[in-house]
């Protein structure tokens, strides 16, 4: 169970209500912050394929939630999107969705994952440590659960299989590495189906201009990694999706506050960026010393 909901990242993973037309809650699914305004989720929460519309009426977004305990709060969303192939067909390669809310006042708080277009030979590390964070329905209530394993147990064009347990309510959840290295943190798929083996989407180049489109229809900002603000109020610093194909990235996660983790890093970072071509740093702040310790060992999972 994870019980530090009111740190980064879990502070960025959000319990969803769906409720009926007379506002009864008829289902909970997950969701992650990816941008000021915007989450991903599976789109089986959002769209009924059956009855081919819209599955709920409202939908309350509750990042952090721990039983009762709703640390930021929540929002009711104002618009949510489904790719048409998903609406049309229901096939699980598109199962996937956007849910905009009003304003940022909840992600000021709680910060946002990046989504990125991970290459099969890094998914197919046998120590990517796939990692996926929760509201599972089998469990008390709105608490929140995660689990890690070494790797992923097959890669495939459009969707990741793997043997991490899940259970309905964890539908939407990002998948993303707990790996030391350029993909630590960075969200790769979409879990959206439980079985013997469990799946999701794989967020491939196509799926992220499809989200990118989905983040301008609804409209949202687009999806970029952002940490809590610093104890000095200063903006964190955000750093982009995707770089070129043949360079290194390197996620650079840091815990320096004031200017300099919000004008001087960034400022490097960018200087560097520009004068060579074969690395990419992505400054990201992670809150306080004690939060990032929170997120390495590990992740506050008991």
């Amino acid at each position: 169970q994870v019980t530090a909901t009111e740190s980064f990242p879990f502070s960025a993973v959000a319990y969803l209500e769906l409720e009926d037309s007379f506002g009864v809650v008829f289902a909970s699914c997950t969701a992650t912050f990816i941008g000021p305004d915007a989450l991903l989720t599976a789109g089986h929460c959002l769209w009924d394929a059956e009855l081919e519309d819209w599955g709920a009426e409202h939908i309350r977004v509750v990042p952090g939630k721990d039983g009762g305990f709703e640390p930021f709060g929540s929002q009711y969303a104002s618009d949510w999107w489904v790719p048409d192939q998903y609406a049309l067909s229901g096939s699980p390669d598109w199962d996937w969705g956007v849910i905009k809310l009003p304003n940022s006042l909840l992600s000021d708080a709680t910060g946002w994952l990046s989504v990125t277009v991970a290459p099969t030979e890094a998914l197919e590390d046998p120590e990517f440590f796939p990692t996926i964070v929760g509201y599972p329905g089998d469990k008390p209530e709105g608490t929140m659960w995660g689990l890690i394993r070494s790797a992923f147990l097959a890669v495939e064009e459009f969707t990741l299989y793997y043997d991490i347990d899940t259970a309905p309510g964890q539908s939407g959840s990002a998948i993303w590495s707990a790996a030391d290295g350029p993909y630590l943190g960075l969200v790769v798929g979409i879990h959206s189906h439980g079985s013997s083996v469990n799946s999701g989407a794989r967020i491939d180049r196509e799926l992220m201009e499809d989200l990118l489109a989905a983040c301008e229809a609804v409209p949202a900002d687009p999806p970029a990694a952002q940490a809590p603000e610093g104890a000095a109020g200063e903006e964190a610093a955000t750093a982009t999706v995707e770089v070129p194909e043949g360079v290194t990235r390197i996620a650079y996660w840091h815990s320096m506050g004031g200017d300099v983790g919000g004008k001087s890093i960034p400022k490097l970072a960018d200087d560097f960026n520009a004068s060579q071509d074969s690395c990419f740093v992505e400054p990201t702040y992670q809150g306080s010393y004690d939060d990032l310790d929170v997120l390495i060992e590990p992740f506050g999972v008991q």
